[in-house]
């Protein structure tokens, strides 16, 4: 379990509830308290390209191309904030039509 550590606070997280927890000092009192983290969805292929007002066949070339995602099955899954992430890396950009205009 990661700690974060100030002082007299002491921020732990628990993989397996998404919860923060924090176990403070008081003295020589430990106070625990656990904070809830949300957790990102996962979502479809088509939430993606909708999202991104983009066609299907271009996330599927992107895919290719080291877009973060996760095969679950035969389905493709993502989290926005990592897919977010890579276009505003600049990886989504095609170097090879960059320069083209319409």
């Amino acid at each position: 379990m990661p700690a974060l550590v100030d002082q007299d606070v002491v921020l732990e997280s628990d993989p397996l509830t998404s919860a923060i927890v924090d176990k403070s000092r008081h003295g020589d009192e430990i106070i625990n308290r656990s904070y809830d983290v949300p957790i990102e969805p996962w979502v479809t292929l088509q939430d993606v390209a909708t999202h991104l007002q983009l066609a299907e066949d271009t996330i599927h070339r992107w895919i290719k191309r080291g877009l973060p995602a996760t095969k679950a099955g035969r389905v493709w899954r993502f989290k926005l904030s990592e897919v977010d992430s890579w276009v505003r890396s600049g990886k989504a950009v095609d170097h090879q039509h960059a320069g083209m205009h319409a």
